[in-house]
């Protein structure tokens, strides 16, 4: 159970990295009027951090096979980079 909150932590860490990071660029966004664009920026910023750190938050929860090394990566970029909506939701401002 111990293992499970520090993955969660680990993530909820890291989602609020990632959206301090995307959220820095705000003027940006504001000036080009593409909001859909953020996403897919808060996605590649996500996927920044687990593949460029090895991030595998995943498979320390659900053991994966080797024959894919790098899918618990790209559900960590899942979770990190669109987490940080999540972040929004639980404790709005």
């Amino acid at each position: 159970m111990t293992q499970v909150a520090e993955v969660l932590t680990a993530a909820f860490f890291l989602a609020l990295v990632n959206e301090r990071l995307v959220g820095y660029f705000d003027p940006i966004w504001k000036r080009i009027h593409v909001d859909e664009l953020k996403q897919y920026v808060s996605f590649l910023t996500g996927a920044g951090f687990s593949f460029l750190f090895q991030i595998d938050l995943v498979s320390q929860m659900i053991p994966t096979t080797p024959l894919i090394p790098w899918a618990g990566m790209f559900l960590t970029a899942l979770i990190v980079g669109g987490g940080s909506n999540l972040l929004h939701d639980l404790w709005p401002k």
